[in-house]
């Protein structure tokens, strides 16, 4: 049998959070890697540069600038206007439709994609002024290819009659887009992990599915009723009242 061993940095469970006030002299927690693992921090700051130190730099802009005053969806947009992507991929869920049909017809009026399908009378582009696109936006969603479960084996399914997710080839058909940077929207658990696996450009994640919690996980958390709370409240209470308030 593996052995199991436990883990090593245990930063979620520190009550103390001196890397972020500055207080190191209150830490007290074993193996933590700000006390113990300067020299090799140290060394990582290295790895900010070209490209990387731009992310980085950019992402310190968006978060910072009206700090709280953002949507994830405003800062999505103004990432990628300062990194100056000029093709970026969608890749998204059926439940989550409307919300990537809204996106891409936000990114073509604040980006200038001129992608939409349909556009109003207003916005009809002549071939010179297509050709003038700088920046591109290629969505694809999960249902691609409308795979039947069973060509993999997957049956037994109460949805057996809905086509299969198909994440690898989301994955593939973004890669020959050569996209700067993808978006993932609602994929689920796991299929987000083989997209991750296959594709070639970093991604971001502008909304994850929940469909109990209409696409906002984190209120499992604070939901009396639910998973969460009854796990904890039955099986290590002290978790429920130990909040972290520094």
């Amino acid at each position: 049998m593996e052995k199991c061993e436990k883990g090593k940095y245990n930063c979620a469970l520190c009550p103390y959070r001196g890397c972020y006030h500055n207080e190191m002299d209150t830490v007290k927690m074993p193996n933590c890697p700000t006390l113990n693992e300067q020299e090799r921090l140290n060394e990582i700051l290295s790895k900010y540069e070209g490209e990387c130190l731009k992310i980085a730099k950019v992402s310190a802009e968006v978060a910072v600038g009206r700090y709280g005053g953002k949507s994830r969806i405003e800062e999505t947009i103004e990432f990628i206007r300062k990194m100056d992507y000029k093709k970026v991929g969608l890749v998204f869920c059926y439940a989550l439709r409307e919300e990537a049909r809204l996106f891409a017809n936000l990114v073509d009026v604040t980006l200038g994609t001129k992608t939409v399908l349909s556009p109003t009378s207003d916005e009809d582009l002549s071939e010179e002024e297509k050709n003038k696109v700088r920046f591109k936006l290629e969505s694809l969603m999960c249902k691609m290819g409308s795979v039947e479960r069973e060509k993999l084996g997957l049956t037994g399914f109460d949805s057996a009659s809905v086509p299969m997710c198909n994440p690898i080839a989301q994955a593939l058909f973004i890669n020959e887009q050569e996209t700067k940077l993808n978006i993932i929207l609602g994929l689920c658990v796991g299929h987000d992990v083989l997209f991750n696996m296959f594709a070639k450009s970093p991604a971001t994640v502008l909304a994850v599915k929940d469909r109990l919690y209409n696409h906002d996980p984190v209120k499992g958390f604070y939901d009396e009723n639910g998973y969460c709370y009854k796990t904890l409240s039955e099986k290590r209470p002290m978790a429920l009242k130990n909040k972290i308030t520094k």
